[in-house]
């Protein structure tokens, strides 16, 4: 497979790895946009960016990032790409909501006690060529790996997860990406993750697509139920969507029914009732969370690892011949795992 462009900010290629993103199937301006999406017109789409002034690192804190995540979703539903990184965000959403993200960020600040924490929210020119959204979208979800912080599906607060099915309640989905992408339905998903894993900081070639697996011990379970709603191991033993999908999963794995009652504090007869009661794309986005242990990583990495990776990641950098070389593994010790 060829390598996707490393630079897209400016629209630019990467200087060792030259390749088009027509290579991977990125739509041209006027491409067959209203028949994909229903639309006349494509709509003028904007990438905002807002910074904390000091480069506190608040998104760092499970709690915070996990209000700020909730109220980005609610507050720019069709969104087309999002993620929070330490101490900035990005999104790709429609043009004219600035002053919406603006008093979203004055809001979070007011909530957990800080003075002024945030920088003018950027926003690019809007943004109707196709090919410039997807990049903009790749962009995006490379953040987390250009910062040296994580492989892009380790990562918690990105939508790629949403793309990839790892989500339970998806932000972004496939639909919303269609009009962009010439790739048939059928095998968008897996054309995507190699579009945006296909980078230099991720993988020359690109990273494997997860695949669900329905059989493990009910730690890893736990871990899975968690992932897919974004939520910590505590919620297990509380009532609620993740408490739901995990009797769900572990039923559909054929544990036990009491040792399931046990881990997540319910009686057997519930366990049941809850199982039956998930819906089946939370047990699907369940079981991809336990086939692969990238989807599962947020719940092990501390905040103080997170804040050493980059560090280590640009000693990586710096250690590199010239030549091409591969970038560390997940489980490298420059990443910090």
């Amino acid at each position: 497979m060829q390598v996707a462009a490393a630079t897209v900010r400016h629209g630019g290629r990467h200087p060792e790895y030259p390749c088009r993103h027509s290579d991977f199937g990125v739509k041209r301006v006027g491409t067959d946009f209203a028949r994909r999406s229903g639309m006349a017109t494509p709509p003028s789409l904007v990438h905002y960016a807002a910074r904390t002034r000091d480069g506190r690192r608040v998104f760092l804190d499970f709690e915070k990032a996990a209000w700020m995540w909730a109220r980005l979703r609610a507050r720019f539903p069709r969104a087309l790409a999002s993620v929070l990184m330490p101490e900035h965000l990005h999104l790709l959403a429609h043009a004219g909501r600035s002053e919406e993200l603006r008093q979203l960020l004055a809001r979070f600040a007011q909530r957990f006690g800080y003075g002024p924490l945030w920088g003018p929210v950027n926003d690019s020119p809007p943004i109707v060529a196709h090919e410039k959204v997807a990049r903009n979208v790749r962009y995006i979800h490379l953040n987390p790996s250009r910062r040296g912080l994580s492989l892009p599906l380790e990562w918690a607060w990105s939508t790629h997860r949403d793309i990839v099915g790892a989500s339970a309640l998806p932000w972004v989905t496939e639909p919303s990406l269609h009009p962009y992408f010439e790739w048939a339905e059928e095998n968008f998903r897996q054309r995507f993750h190699a579009y945006v894993s296909s980078d230099p900081t991720v993988s020359v070639e690109g990273t494997r697509l997860p695949n669900p697996q329905s059989f493990a011990c009910l730690d890893r379970m736990a871990l899975a139920a968690c992932a897919s709603h974004l939520s910590q191991l505590a919620a297990i033993t509380r009532r609620g969507r993740v408490r739901t999908t995990f009797c769900a999963l572990a039923v559909a794995g054929n544990a036990h029914i009491r040792a399931i009652a046990r881990r997540c504090e319910l009686h057997p007869e519930s366990v049941t009732r809850a199982a039956v009661r998930c819906p089946p794309e939370w047990l699907a986005a369940a079981q991809l969370c336990l086939g692969d242990e990238r989807l599962t990583r947020y719940l092990s990495a501390s905040p103080g690892e997170l804040r050493d990776r980059p560090a280590a990641w640009r000693r990586h950098l710096s250690a590199r011949s010239s030549r091409r070389l591969a970038p560390p593994s997940a489980s490298s010790p420059a990443w910090g795992t």
